[in-house]
């Protein structure tokens, strides 16, 4: 059986220490595209995780648009909304670490 090509959107420090690591963990996976604002990451990557003839994007509308892949556009939508959301909250508490902190009034609950 073919292995199934993946593509990662967003390729930061939590990719490259979790998400990515999980798929190369899956004999079934392989990494073919690889996504992200600062293409450097992106090539890095690929370099380090990708196919020999993985492919980079720095826009994922533009990777969306690839008709080699297999998408579920509300998925990554709202992973898209998710993460605008996620930047909107650390922006204003300074961490997210702080948001969900402020729920407890900054003290472990027992």
């Amino acid at each position: 059986m073919d292995k199934i090509k993946v593509a990662v959107i967003g390729c930061g420090t939590i990719a490259n220490s979790a998400h990515i690591p999980s798929y190369m963990n899956n004999a079934d996976v392989e990494i073919k595209y690889f996504c992200d604002i600062i293409p450097e990451r992106a090539e890095a990557a690929a370099a380090k995780f990708g196919t020999p003839d993985a492919v980079c994007y720095s826009d994922y509308k533009e990777l969306l648009e690839n008709p080699d892949i297999i998408r579920n556009k509300r998925k990554i939508f709202a992973s898209v909304k998710n993460a605008t959301v996620f930047k909107e909250i650390q922006n204003e508490f300074g961490s997210f670490d702080r948001y969900v902190w402020s729920f407890a009034d900054y003290k472990t609950v027992y």
